[in-house]
């Protein structure tokens, strides 16, 4: 891995860029961490929080501080143009595909509404790009760890909280426990929130000679203990996943390598043949604990029926997807797939986007050799194989929730980082 840490730069002259990095700093850590623990205590604590502040406040504040840092600005400094103007394309492109969608919609309303917040998201993602490329890098290593260690570790909290209310250690990973869980409004939107931030720990982890990275460890087995505990098997295959793909980039053998991949390979393919074997078995063979299997298989059926007439195209329209339940009863909700929620949803030209999005991700990382290019890969398959299961949001899907905001904060995080380290031929501060 590379040596992080050890390295010294040579002594930095403040600049005007770099005099307001303190307030950009503890507002982005207020905001993050304030929102996350808003919407980790408000409904096991029973406590009545508007859900335009869980979400939309905390956005705008971020927004909004980047928008007084421009006007505020009196030196240039250099900015990555491709990844702005990749950012801007891209953003463009779902933005008024979406648009155009309302004119065919079978709901119109939640297709404006999704159009709407796609917009948001694009001012989001650019402001957090701006504000995180003003902060010096040893700001941004204790951003991030403050931001995990504080939210990670009061998880971990509430969560003893509700196994204890719920028959204490011995529910321990139980599915009961998953069934009764309500910290981040449920074991779905937990997994999301605990593998977010334990991608994100991936940045620690790898550093070498640091006394942040034997915190990270210890992060990393707390991730994986509550991943376990709240039996959130996708996120918990999304994690896993990851590790993997840190251990790949640590071996120096490329036929090791190789032999892993093929390994993993053929792993998935006996997982993907078991699934839709388990799929075809009649009602009657089911057990519980593949319930929910079962439950999803029926929404894909109900899915692939609107596939077959014709939305594979044009798609129903973002945000429009309704499974019916019995004669014209309909209910709304994910596909419990991004790929195909968003095939469904946005017909051919957004699984394309979705696709492409990840393509171009991974690859401004893997031309680096920098730590943080590695975990960015790690953090796009923790995203992937944990979106093979669930709608989102982890930086693609449903926007209706703090998370996929996050998510998109950690990608640029990771590329700011990673523009950094390159500009500067791979040399950080001491931290």
């Amino acid at each position: 891995m590379d040596r992080i840490g050890s390295l010294n730069l040579k002594p930095s002259v403040r600049t005007d860029d770099q005099s307001q990095f303190s307030e950009l700093s503890f507002f982005h850590t207020i905001a993050l961490v304030g929102g996350g623990l808003l919407n980790l205590v408000a409904v096991p604590f029973d406590i009545s929080v508007p859900s335009v502040l869980l979400v939309w406040g905390v956005v705008a504040g971020i927004i909004y501080m980047a928008l007084i840092s421009i006007a505020m600005r009196s030196r240039k400094k250099p900015i990555n143009s491709e990844h702005i103007m990749t950012f801007l394309l891209y953003f463009f492109l779902l933005f008024m595909w979406r648009l155009l969608q309302t004119s065919w919609s079978v709901d119109q309303i939640e297709t404006i509404h999704a159009t709407i917040k796609t917009f948001i998201l694009t001012i989001f993602v650019l402001s957090a790009y701006y504000s995180l490329h003003r902060m010096p890098v040893n700001t941004l290593y204790r951003l991030a760890f403050f931001i995990i260690a504080t939210l990670l570790s009061a998880t971990f909290l509430v969560y003893l909280m509700i196994l204890q209310q719920n028959g204490g250690i011995s529910m321990y990973g139980s599915r009961y426990i998953k069934n009764n869980l309500t910290f981040f409004g449920g074991s779905n939107a937990a997994g999301a929130v605990v593998l977010l931030l334990g991608l994100w720990n991936w940045t620690f982890v790898c550093m070498d000679k640091s006394r942040y990275r034997k915190t990270g460890i210890c992060f990393a087995l707390l991730t994986l203990f509550l991943l376990v505990g709240i039996a959130s098997y996708s996120s918990l295959a999304g994690y896993v996943a990851s590790f993997i793909v840190i251990v790949i980039f640590s071996l120096r053998q490329r036929w090791l390598r190789l032999f892993i991949l093929v390994l993993i390979g053929m792993v998935c393919l006996a997982a993907v043949i078991i699934f839709f074997s388990y799929a075809t078995l009649p009602s009657a063979d089911r057990n519980d604990m593949l319930r929910t299997t079962y439950q999803r298989t029926r929404i894909i059926e109900a899915a692939s029926e609107q596939l077959k007439n014709g939305a594979w195209i044009y798609g129903v329209g973002a945000g429009a997807f309704m499974e019916t339940v019995s004669g014209n009863d309909s209910i709304r909700g994910g596909v419990h797939n991004a790929l195909l929620q968003s095939l469904i949803e946005g017909g051919i030209v957004e699984l394309s986007l979705y696709i492409g999005l990840y393509i171009w991700l991974l690859n401004i990382s893997l031309k680096r050799r920098t730590n943080e290019a590695r975990v960015l890969v790690a953090v796009l398959t923790g995203f992937f194989i944990r979106n093979l299961a669930e709608s989102g949001p982890l930086l693609y899907g449903l926007i209706n929730n703090f998370t996929i905001f996050v998510s998109w904060y950690v990608v640029i995080y990771l590329i700011v980082l990673m523009d950094w380290k390159e500009t500067n031929n791979g040399s950080v501060d001491t931290l």
